[in-house]
């Protein structure tokens, strides 16, 4: 199976998470398993990004902003998210925030450093292509771009009991990073992970997988 496909609109998105951004914690707001799932993946783009080359930072997706909560640091911060109702629950007012889409960023060519899309790409009703495009022209040159999603090449699909969750797009990890090298990212790493184990595992081991690219 090379991938799967969640057929949902961007206006069916903006209403589903419309709705969870009446939940009261961040993690049911972005619709994680638990808060502890959910700072996993957190702790993993802190420890994977080269924070030294960062100036300024874009979160696509980024909800009530508890990424730049969680993982603070001296820079400029820009958070997107194309639900008015999820960005209305942001506590810190030093970040920018855009209400938009990531097909369609109204942001320079070649002005931040990193671009994070933690967990969106699996429900944004989005192409990656598309996506990746957008994210490779606002980028400057050694500009990072880390992202997690979900991994159709889970082992434990080959059982027969076992299927994709039909809420989610699923994707073949050696599509998505042969489309990024084609759009010019050079990959610096990509590892499956499992966030209620706390621990990387290689991409088949996990139904959950991240990437580290740069823009040279």
């Amino acid at each position: 199976m090379k991938q799967y496909i969640f057929p949902a609109t961007k206006q069916d998105v903006i209403k589903e998470y419309s709705e969870s951004a009446l939940c009261p914690s961040p993690y049911q707001r972005a619709k994680w398993g638990s808060e502890e799932k959910m700072l996993f993946r957190f702790k993993l783009l802190d420890e994977k990004v080269d924070w030294s080359l960062v100036l300024k930072w874009l979160d696509i997706g980024c909800g009530d902003c508890t990424l730049f909560e969680t993982v603070s640091k001296n820079v400029k911060t820009y958070g997107l998210d194309m639900v008015p109702k999820a960005l209305s629950h942001a506590k810190r007012k030093k970040e920018k925030l855009l209400c938009s889409d990531a097909e369609y960023l109204a942001i320079k060519d070649e002005s931040l450093n990193l671009v994070s899309m933690i967990g969106v790409l699996q429900k944004c009703g989005g192409s990656p292509v598309s996506i990746f495009l957008e994210i490779f022209r606002i980028l400057r040159d050694k500009g990072q771009f880390f992202f997690t999603t979900k991994n159709i090449t889970w082992e434990e699909f080959s059982k027969p009991d076992v299927k994709p969750y039909k809420g989610h797009s699923w994707y073949n990890p050696a599509n998505l990073l042969n489309q990024l090298g084609d759009i010019g990212f050079d990959i610096k790493s990509a590892e499956g992970f499992i966030p209620g184990e706390k621990r990387i595992v290689r991409i088949p081991q996990s139904h959950s997988f991240y990437v580290l690219a740069t823009k040279n």
